[in-house]
Parts: C-alpha cells; sequence; structure tokens
C-alpha cells in the first residue's frame, strides 16, 4: 500500500485509520484531539491518574472497580447495605457492638431485641 493518496499524492494515508476525531497528518501518524492519545488516537488519557485498579476509558474519565467511586476511584463504598453499622472501606461495613456480618444483620446477643432499624 502506498503512503500517500490523491490525484498529486498529497494526502497521507494512515492505514489503521485515526479514532475519536484524530486526523492523519502524515503516513501512519495521527494528530489526536485533547483527551485522546496512541498511534491512532484510540488511548484515552486521564489528567489525574485513575486509583485503585480504575481504568481510564475516556477523556478525564475513568471506570471504577466494585467499591470505589468518584471522579477518580478515590471514594470508596459498600455494595451491601450497612444495616447497623458504618460502610468504612470499599463494600467493608464497620459493625455496631453487638452486630456482625457482611452486613451488619447477625445479632450477636448482646444486644437487647436484635431489632434491626
Amino acid at each position: 500500500t502506498s503512503s500517500w493518496s490523491g490525484l498529486t499524492c498529497a494526502t497521507p494515508v494512515c492505514s489503521s485509520g485515526c479514532a475519536n476525531g484524530g486526523a492523519c497528518v502524515a503516513p501512519n501518524t495521527c494528530s489526536c484531539p485533547s483527551g485522546w492519545s496512541g498511534p491512532t488516537c484510540s488511548a484515552a488519557v486521564c489528567t489525574t491518574p485513575c486509583s485503585n485498579g480504575g481504568s481510564c476509558t475516556g477523556p478525564n474519565t475513568c471506570t471504577c472497580v466494585s467499591g470505589w467511586t468518584g471522579p477518580t476511584c478515590t471514594d470508596f463504598t459498600c455494595s451491601q447495605i450497612c444495616l447497623v453499622g458504618d460502610c468504612t472501606g470499599p463494600n467493608q461495613c464497620t459493625c455496631c457492638c453487638g452486630w456482625s456480618g457482611f452486613s451488619c444483620n447477625i445479632c450477636n446477643g448482646r444486644v437487647r431485641g436484635c431489632a434491626i432499624p
């Protein structure tokens, strides 16, 4: 294949194309718009890196793994509801005295009545 095309052979050819609004500016050389990089402009750029296993999936857009949320995956969250306690880490409940279990739903017998609020 040729690196140039057009009637006067003045148009560069990028054999893999340029994604996300990138422009072919020289043979197999893309000029990428802000937020994209790589040989074909297909790699998203996050100016602040994604944390805790998150992935940069769009310009300044992180996709977080379970247990994490926020713009750069630095805020923890619980997928379960902490019934008698607080979410204190990614998918981790800290139960009130006398309660246990993944979602603080098991009474250990130290709380009179063991009624879940």
